[in-house]
């Protein structure tokens, strides 16, 4: 497996190139989950918007849609006492009476009527298509569900063909149960006619429209295209329907100035398309007016409730077997046929029909967003990688409400998901180089500072910059050299000389050390040390001078106890820019100054006798009179083509009592 945290690497953050690589990777995995997730995929989405957009329980970022056009009358427990009765022809007749009677645009039952057999059909549903009938003014405005079988003589049902409509969403035609109550189809042949569904009709009448005649419906089922798929899954039905060419085109059905986008689904219902508009769930089915069955019935109602509305006749719950019943994706109480065609209608007065987008949107949309957080969670601040990520969440979420709003499906699973994950992943790539740069930090800068410049140090993402490619900063620089110590090396043993070496080295680390000084490199028997880098000191001619007073005092002491007077220190000290940063291999690197400015620093070391430290100009002007100089004549140095004005240390003057 690729090493992605090469240990020889000084790169806090992921190079682009393997950002990008874990966006495709988490992008093209969303993007084939979509693409070729099928069912499952749209619904375990379509769980999420429910949630997220519909549900009782969610949060409810859907808009709430006006159900105001359509009223439901609804028997219930209380029409059952007030009646005395169950609904039956004579309270049908009332309740249907009143209702037109009140102004009401168009009344549906969409209360089954079911006659298998043809004294069923005399019994029972020819009475009840003969009271609808007798109604003055009822044809064009009243209509009821009756399914008759092809034992049933047509010629004794023609005359009520415009009493006649199937609901159509009671057959729960879709073979995806989890659509049974999503999609409204647009027709029905029932081996007599060819009709639109009571939520087309209905629709039809809103705008005031006449009824649409069958060879007007075959029209519109071959010109949207819906005749095509109809007879593509039911072939069977090829002497029933118009002809289709089987151009599957998918335009939309005219209904008066209302075009309805549909989609195809595979149904089980020869008889009805298989095909069908999306219901608009964002209103809640108990949200419509509702009225008491045996009130109208009484004539005790509100007739300024039904005035140029469309009403619905229903039956509550309680008296619907639980397999005639229907699960809502808003909410948790299942609903009777009557509060699903509601909805359907008023999905079509509001023009609030959803609509998928193209598939190559929701996965080019899941690939681009993997990518751009890839890119952000990977590169800045953890806080800007943090906000980043988040920013993008949310403004998906955001933009997918708007969508929804505005009659759109949206992915609101895949597409969150790869997004959390891609900046899960992303975060974890980013923390490993984070923890490989601070480990190699460490052991980079732990050999020149005390650990706790250290830490403070790994929290700059200044060191970057140092760290890799070097940075031009103004820093002081400081060379002691051990004098004397080559002849002391000739005239001791190997370990005493080492012994010794490393003694004196120690007392100058430690003294560096105290001023938070950075020591570049040992060179031998001398050292090079360095302030103001790699962080910053705007004291740091200051403290150089002090490690070399410190220094001058400690080995001085040193020297005196072994009673080696020849071996003496002798420091350079200057001031000025100079370039710093690591230089090297992977395998090997150090971190440096390069420029004129340790040159003469250590020009000015060579200079020095021993037990001196001598500074430039540039270091008394820098430090002024908080310590004693002794000034020297100027001196011509190696690499320079002037005299350079110099200075011994001499002492550190006595501060003020107010001095802090």
């Amino acid at each position: 497996m690729l090493n992605l945290f090469s240990s020889g690497s000084t790169r806090r953050l992921p190079a682009p190139w393997l950002l990008i690589a874990i966006g495709l990777l988490t992008g093209s995995i969303g993007a084939s989950l979509i693409y070729f997730g099928g069912r499952w995929t749209r619904g375990v989405t379509r769980s999420a918007s429910d949630y997220l957009m519909n549900s009782d329980t969610g949060p409810r970022l859907g808009m709430r849609s006006d159900p105001g056009d359509v009223v439901i009358v609804q028997y219930g427990r209380a029409s059952a006492e007030r009646l005395g009765t169950a609904a039956n022809i004579e309270t049908d007749k009332q309740v249907y009476e009143n209702l037109l009677a009140a102004g009401a645009k168009a009344v549906a039952d969409p209360r089954l009527i079911t006659s298998l057999l043809p004294e069923q059909f005399e019994a029972e549903c020819k009475p009840a298509l003969e009271m609808m009938a007798a109604i003055e003014g009822s044809r064009g405005k009243l209509v009821r569900d009756v399914l008759l079988s092809s034992t049933i003589d047509y010629e004794s049902v023609r005359k009520f063909d415009d009493y006649i409509r199937h609901e159509s969403i009671g057959f729960r035609n879709p073979i995806d149960v989890t659509n049974q109550s999503r999609l409204s189809p647009f027709a029905d042949h029932d081996l007599f006619a060819l009709r639109e569904s009571m939520v087309i009709w209905l629709a039809r009448r809103q705008q005031g429209l006449p009824i649409a005649t069958e060879d007007e419906i075959a029209k519109a089922l071959s010109d949207s295209g819906i005749v095509d798929v109809w007879l593509y899954y039911h072939p069977v039905m090829e002497n029933l329907l118009p002809e289709s060419e089987m151009e599957f085109k998918l335009l939309p059905y005219q209904v008066g100035s209302l075009s309805i986008p549909w989609v195809p689904f595979e149904g089980e219902v020869v008889q009805a398309s298989p095909a069908g508009f999306w219901i608009d769930h964002t209103q809640r089915a108990d949200s419509f007016p509702i009225l008491d069955y045996g009130a109208v019935a009484k004539g005790d109602f509100d007739e300024a409730l039904v005035k140029d509305r469309l009403v619905l006749i229903g039956v509550d719950t309680d008296f619907v077997r639980p397999e005639r019943q229907f699960e809502l994706p808003s909410q948790r109480s299942q609903v009777d046929i009557t509060a699903l065609v509601a909805l359907a209608v008023q999905t079509l007065i509001n023009d609030r029909i959803m609509q998928p987008f193209p598939l190559w949107v929701y996965w080019s949309t899941v690939l681009v967003l993997a990518l751009l957080v890839s890119l952000l969670v990977g590169r800045g601040s953890v806080k800007f990688a943090v906000l980043s990520g988040l920013a993008v969440l949310l403004g998906y979420m955001g933009v997918a409400m708007i969508a929804y709003r505005g009659n759109w499906f949206t992915d609101m699973a895949v597409a969150p998901s790869v997004i959390a994950v891609t900046g899960v992943l992303t975060g974890v790539v980013r923390y490993g180089y984070e923890v490989r740069w601070r480990n190699r930090m460490t052991d980079l800068f732990g050999r020149y500072v005390p650990r706790a410049v250290v830490t403070d140090l790994i929290s700059k993402r200044a060191l970057q910059s140092i760290a890799v490619g070097g940075k031009r900063r103004d820093v002081t620089v400081m060379f002691a050299d051990i004098r004397g110590f080559t002849r002391f090396t000739e005239s001791n043993q190997p370990e005493t000389v080492l012994d010794r070496l490393n003694e004196f080295l120690q007392v100058m680390v430690d003294c560096t050390f105290e001023q938070d000084g950075t020591v570049d490199k040992f060179i031998g028997d001398a050292i090079l040390v360095l302030f103001n880098a790699p962080t910053d000191q705007s004291d740091h001619a200051e403290r150089a001078v002090k490690t070399a007073w410190a220094i001058q005092k400690k080995l001085g002491a040193t020297i005196e106890d072994y009673g080696n007077s020849e071996l003496q220190i002798g420091i350079g000290i200057h001031t000025g820019d100079a370039i710093v940063g690591t230089v090297g291999t992977p395998e090997r690197m150090e971190y440096t100054a390069i420029g004129s400015t340790v040159n003469t620093a250590s020009r000015l070391c060579d200079r020095a006798d021993g037990g001196k430290v001598v500074v430039s100009q540039q270091v008394v002007d820098a430090v002024g009179d908080r310590f004693e100089w002794s000034q020297n004549e100027p001196m011509t140095v190696k690499g320079i083509d002037r005299p350079l004005d110099t200075a011994t240390l001499v002492g550190i003057s006595e501060l003020p009592p107010n001095a802090s």
